[in-house]
């Protein structure tokens, strides 16, 4: 069930939101994956058709709670979590990842300048040293709770403590790793960013595709959910062109590289039926969450993910789970919610095990492990 309601969407201004009313029974996680209560409020634009939370005076009181007790990657001790390839779950960084990718798009020069707008305790920062040696860095955030260890990063210029707003320098590379979707007012972000560019400078956005991935809903400090086409009509629309962009560079992830333009940016929305997608989106999350309800009296029940999906799934089922499954092995011998982490080999016998991803990623996973003695389930698969 929708409505339509009197407030102003946060990326086009247009005074045209229609609330899905159902999402509000969900409970939701925190970007860095802690429990969070239901009551959550989403809505799209039917000018711009950009999905978003709606940012009244309990949102911003939220985030602001969220923020303050901020912890990045707890589970892997501070470590960037990896991303599993779909056939081989081979294990690499999200950040060796788009940069690999990017330096493919693009001939950078042997020398320059980084700002990695938003750099948490410095992952994207790391991978870039290590791959382009002779390139000054610096990082941006809004507090200097990982200063020190920004700072002790090979080839660091720069420790920015501040809005984009007060760095008084230019850049060759300014690149932004899920962060846009915690901004509020997308277009008018970027736009300040570009005064951050050199004029044959680069823009680097990574960030959750909402469509390939709902689990990115459930997350109440994300305000904007982006899907290819709507990142792309943000970035146009501050001034910028597009060189390349993907939705399979990382699975479940929107990839963008763009430039400075001069072009007109009176850019049209693409024709997309958000509506419908977003609708059958959370109908299937709360499919997905009453699915395992039912099969987790089952036995032994455990959740494959220690991420975003399974803190959510624990969440709405908390007592009935007794254990946690993870391919990251830095996850295993500890316990999550007070259940232990196996790895697939170690799952005890006859137990069952809801692989709570993505249908495409959930099929993947399934296929390569091999453990003929637990009985996994999948996911239905979207119903467009």
């Amino acid at each position: 069930m929708s409505q339509n309601i009197n407030l102003k969407c946060h990326v086009c201004g247009a005074n045209n939101l229609n609330e899905i009313t159902r999402f509000s029974i969900l409970k939701r996680v925190t970007s860095d994956c802690k429990l969070w209560r239901n009551g959550g409020r989403i809505a799209w634009c039917m000018s711009c058709g950009a999905i978003q939370k709606i940012i009244d005076e309990k949102w911003q009181s939220e985030t602001t709670e969220i923020y303050d007790a901020y912890s990045i990657y707890e589970l892997s001790d501070g470590e960037e979590q990896p991303v599993f390839e779909k056939e081989t779950g081979a294990a690499s960084t999200r950040s060796s990842k788009l940069i690999e990718q990017f330096l493919k798009v693009v001939n950078l020069k042997d020398n320059g300048k980084l700002l990695d707008v938003g750099c948490g305790n410095g992952a994207l920062l790391k991978s870039f040293s290590d791959s382009m040696p002779e390139w000054k860095l610096a990082g941006s955030e809004l507090n200097d709770k990982y200063s020190e260890e920004i700072l002790n990063i090979p080839n660091i210029e720069n420790f920015y403590s501040c809005t984009i707003d007060d760095i008084d320098d230019k850049f060759n590379v300014v690149t932004m790793l899920h962060l846009l979707e915690h901004i509020s007012n997308p277009v008018e972000f970027l736009t300040k960013a570009r005064e951050l560019l050199t004029n044959d400078g680069f823009l680097v956005v990574q960030l959750p595709n909402c469509f390939e991935n709902p689990f990115d809903l459930l997350i109440a400090d994300h305000c904007t959910h982006f899907y290819l086409e709507l990142l792309k009509y943000i970035i146009r629309s501050s001034g910028f062109e597009i060189i390349f962009s993907s939705s399979k560079c990382i699975s479940k992830e929107l990839t963008v590289v763009a430039r400075i333009s001069a072009l007109n940016r009176n850019v049209i929305p693409s024709c997309v039926n958000i509506e419908n997608i977003l609708n059958s989106r959370i109908e299937w999350l709360i499919n997905l969450k009453n699915d395992a309800d039912k099969l987790a009296v089952k036995n032994e029940f455990g959740i494959f993910g220690t991420s975003i999906a399974g803190t959510w799934l624990w969440s709405e089922l908390t007592d009935k789970i007794d254990f946690f499954v993870d391919e990251d092995k830095t996850r295993i011998g500890k316990k999550y919610h007070g259940c232990p982490i196996y790895l697939p080999d170690d799952i005890p016998d006859g137990s069952h095990v809801y692989i709570a991803l993505p249908p495409v990623i959930a099929e993947s996973v399934f296929k390569r492990i091999d453990n003929q003695n637990v009985i996994f389930h999948t996911p239905n698969s979207f119903n467009e």
